[in-house]
């Protein structure tokens, strides 16, 4: 078991590091060995793949990764992990192009926040904001800003600021999108003075050059 968690630990490091096929060989490795396939270092090793075929493009494989991650929650009557299992599917559709599947299971994901987890806060931002950025893709800017303030809303009781700034500064876009750019400035600068807050130094430079860019 420890040399399991050592392979998912290094797993993850060459993830961070940008070595996707050393980490995919290494989350392998790792599910070939474990045995109780409803166990978290299973889980675990599982999310990792998926997320490794994510990123490579790989997303049919990608896809029944994260369907088998649902049935093991819904067989434990786990509704945080199904709940998760329907964000990252939502989050494969949404890369391969399958908009109306991606929306689909991210509404999925929101049903179980609301009958299950009403004050996970962060949980519906994070949800809400993926249903607006899915609805950018389209350009269906109407419903991407409904989505989005929703998420606001929400992102304003996690104290999570990161949270907040991504919505600020996505509103900012669909503000500018529309020509409204008074409207678009007071969300960059909400976005800016959140990031600040976050001291995340990328995302200051990227609200910076926007707000020049106005």
């Amino acid at each position: 078991m420890k040399r399991i968690k050592n392979k998912l630990n290094n797993a993850l490091n060459f993830v961070n590091k940008g070595h996707l096929k050393q980490a995919e060989i290494l989350y392998l490795e790792c599910l070939d060995k474990i045995e109780d396939k409803q166990s978290s270092i299973y889980k675990q090793a599982m999310h990792g793949l998926g997320f490794i075929k994510s990123e490579l493009g790989q997303f049919k494989e990608a896809s029944k990764l994260y369907i088998a991650l649902l049935y093991i929650a819904r067989d434990k009557g786990d509704k945080e992990d199904e709940a998760l299992a329907y964000h990252q599917l939502g989050m494969v559709e949404r890369l391969s192009g399958n908009i109306e599947k991606a929306l689909h299971y991210f509404a999925k994901e929101y049903e179980i926040y609301h009958d299950t987890f009403p004050e996970f806060h962060l949980g519906f931002a994070v949800n809400l904001y993926e249903r607006g950025k899915t609805c950018l893709l389209q350009n269906e800017l109407t419903e991407a800003q409904y989505f989005i303030e929703d998420s606001l809303n929400h992102g304003e009781k996690t104290g999570e600021p990161i949270v907040v700034g991504c919505t600020h500064r996505d509103l900012g876009h669909i503000f500018q999108l529309n020509g409204e750019k008074k409207k678009a400035m007071i969300h960059y600068k909400y976005a800016l003075d959140a990031f600040q807050r976050a001291e995340d130094s990328q995302a200051i430079k990227d609200i910076e050059r926007k707000m020049a860019n106005l």
